[in-house]
């Protein structure tokens, strides 16, 4: 850096020399020697306050930068703190949810031994079974035995086989009703419709009265609800004799059960007339008060049937 013009004053002044001359005049007093080496290395006052500045600003800066990377690091948690506070928020509303509307597991069925896992089939839903029906006292008198007996005949068609005449003793005033959807019948009923005959042909002869009634046992099982409490009271395997004296098999079956209100009683009867095949079964109905009157006109028809022709 070029000296400024010296002033005239200073001329032949230099820092040697004015060492040379300060050594000398303050040689003899060391202390002021050490104060004014000190002074003189001092740094001018522009230099010492440039110093203090930029040690200031850097030490602003330095302050300002932990400011600004303390104030970062709070966001940071900050956010970090609220997203966690979402998530936990979110999670425990989800759960609390699932917890309260989902239903818990309940156990179900007979334990068995732990093995190949498969799908179990869906049960199929049934209707629940109505309880067995309590039968309301007949109002009817019983029907007592010794009735008297008139003989009718009549024609029957079993289905596509031809038309059979029949002829057989029933209680004298049961009149003859017939249903068109069942040509190969006919029935007799009481002036009350509560007790009654009904005759049927069967064809084609095949079975033997026993094998029949096992099938009919079978089938009341089937086609009467349980409510209607079919009971069977007997059956019975054996032989009579027609009115001509000649041997025939016969299978009965007698049962009650509740249709409507009242019980009925209820005898059925396969019937051989010529062999050993069934080819006539009948039915005797009524209530069970009637039980004797019933089987006498059981043993009545029984023996007095016959094909006419």
């Amino acid at each position: 850096m070029a000296r400024e013009s010296v002033k005239p004053s200073l001329k032949g002044f230099s820092q040697e020399r004015s060492e040379k001359v300060s050594t000398g005049v303050l040689g003899s007093c060391p202390s002021l020697l050490r104060r004014w080496r000190r002074v003189r290395d001092r740094l001018p006052a522009s230099g010492r306050y440039a110093v203090l500045r930029t040690a200031a600003r850097r030490s602003r800066s330095v302050h300002a930068l932990d400011l600004w990377a303390g104030a970062r690091v709070r966001r940071v948690l900050l956010a970090g703190l609220l997203l966690l506070a979402l998530a936990l928020g979110v999670g425990g509303g989800y759960y609390t949810g699932d917890r309260l509307d989902a239903p818990e597991p309940t156990a179900s069925g007979t334990a068995g031994p732990l093995g190949t896992v498969s799908e179990s089939p869906s049960p199929t839903p049934t209707e629940p079974s109505l309880p067995v029906k309590t039968p309301v006292p007949s109002n009817l008198e019983p029907l007592q035995p010794g009735l008297e007996y008139t003989r009718r005949s009549f024609t029957v068609t079993p289905q596509d086989e031809p038309s059979v005449q029949l002829s057989i003793e029933i209680p004298q005033g049961w009149k003859q009703t017939r249903d068109p959807k069942r040509p190969q019948e006919v029935k007799y009923l009481d002036d009350q419709k509560e007790r009654g005959v009904r005759i049927e042909a069967v064809e084609p002869v095949d079975t033997t009265p026993a094998a029949a009634m096992a099938q009919l046992i079978v089938d009341l099982k089937k086609s009467q609800a349980p409510e209607n409490d079919v009971r069977i009271v007997s059956h019975t395997t054996g032989q009579i004799n027609g009115e001509d004296g000649d041997p025939r098999p016969v299978a009965t079956l007698i049962y009650t059960y509740i249709p409507g209100e009242t019980l009925r009683y209820v005898i059925v009867r396969w019937i051989a007339i010529d062999g050993q095949l069934t080819n006539v079964e009948m039915s005797i109905t009524g209530i069970p008060e009637d039980a004797a009157a019933l089987d006498e006109v059981l043993q009545r028809t029984s023996t007095s049937v016959h094909q006419v022709g």
